[in-house]
């Protein structure tokens, strides 16, 4: 029995590109929740300057929670939007 491995590459492709994604987003709410739980938990971290920092990790995390999930279905679908138009909307918006 012969294998055609052409029509199983795509497929191990998108598997391997929807985990590296999935992977990126995790780790993404991961790192910018430690930021903002090192400043509020450290009482010498509470400064005005970090303050900053914690501003940034909020903005990414938004980043991380509302708009890469929706880039990733855009990218494992080959550059087609399959869900709603309001959810096209939040999405564009959010960029």
């Amino acid at each position: 029995m012969v294998v055609d491995m052409s029509e199983k590459m795509p497929v191990m492709y998108t598997i391997l590109k929807g985990l590296i994604l999935t992977l990126l987003v995790f780790v993404t709410i991961v790192g910018n929740v430690l930021v903002c739980l090192s400043v509020i938990l450290v009482r010498k971290l509470r400064k005005p300057q970090n303050y900053l920092l914690v501003s940034l990790a909020v903005a990414d995390l938004f980043v991380a929670l509302i708009v890469m999930p929706f880039a990733m279905v855009f990218e494992l679908n080959e550059a087609t939007w399959p869900l709603s138009n309001g959810l096209c909307d939040l999405w564009v918006s959010g960029e």
